[in-house]
């Protein structure tokens, strides 16, 4: 929530796509995750286990093929561990996305990132 409203307080929430990269759904776009079946399932990411999570960089990696690759100019990655290298399999050598830790301490980076990116984006 506190990235959402960053994001609104400095006017970046239109130039942004957000997507959720969660299980089961792999990649979910922000403005779907209180829609079905984004905001009705539970499950633990610790019970993916390897052939879960070898499914999840495999479906991740088709949607980056497909949607992401050829869309977006930029990949800012702001996610925990967890889905930060299932995101980094699904994308190696494909996207070179620029990491920023996943933390609210790390808010600032994030935003001097984004702006820095949307100011480039002007040029």
């Amino acid at each position: 929530m506190k990235t959402i409203r960053m994001l609104k307080k400095h006017n970046l929430d239109d130039f942004v796509q957000q997507f959720i990269i969660s299980e089961p759904l792999t990649i979910c776009p922000r403005e779907l995750e209180t829609t079905f079946p984004a905001a009705h399932y539970d499950f633990p990411p610790e019970r993916l286990g390897k052939q879960g999570k070898e499914e999840f960089v495999k479906r991740l990696r088709v949607f980056l093929q497909r949607r992401v690759f050829k869309t977006y100019d930029y990949n800012v990655v702001f996610m925990p561990n967890h889905h930060k290298q299932i995101f980094g399999e699904a994308s190696e050598k494909m996207l070179e996305p620029i990491y920023v830790p996943y933390n609210l301490y790390q808010l600032p980076k994030l935003l001097k990132v984004l702006e820095e990116l949307k100011a480039k984006y002007r040029r």
